[in-house]
């Protein structure tokens, strides 16, 4: 009789604790916290395609379309470089290391080695288009040209 109390009380405190944890909420800060990525000389972070169309309509950000080869861009894209040549356009890029860039690619892969690389050459500003162009076109939003 012992036993099988025992494991109705073991089998109600594990259905609680189960329960319970469908209702917890994502706080704010662990959702931000979530979107940086750190990486070998420093932090970036993730921007979803909607964040990135609130960012085209501001001056102070400069857009970097880095996908190889090259396949089009995203209205508001300031300039074209190759991720892997990152670090041989400094002519190309902001001459303030605290500028706000945002890098994208197709899906993501490349724009975050181009993250990588703008943090290693001293940059601190570093947004990475989460799911690249791919993503935006989800999101139903066109590429230049598209309509």
């Amino acid at each position: 009789m012992k036993k099988a109390l025992g494991m109705i009380l073991l089998m109600g405190a594990l259905w609680l604790a189960a329960c319970s944890g469908q209702v917890t909420t994502t706080d704010s800060a662990e959702a931000e916290a979530a979107k940086e990525v750190s990486v070998e000389g420093g932090t970036y972070t993730l921007i979803s395609p909607d964040e990135l169309k609130d960012m085209l309509d501001e001056e102070d950000v400069t857009v970097i379309n880095v996908y190889v080869p090259y396949q089009g861009y995203i209205a508001g894209t300031d300039v074209y470089i190759p991720y892997n040549e990152i670090d041989q356009s400094l002519d190309r890029l902001p001459q303030n290391k605290g500028a706000r860039i945002v890098v994208y690619c197709r899906s993501g892969k490349m724009s975050g080695a181009a993250s990588q690389t703008l943090l290693g050459l001293g940059y601190t500003n570093i947004y990475n288009l989460k799911g690249g162009y791919t993503a935006w076109q989800a999101a139903g939003y066109p590429m230049a040209g598209e309509e």
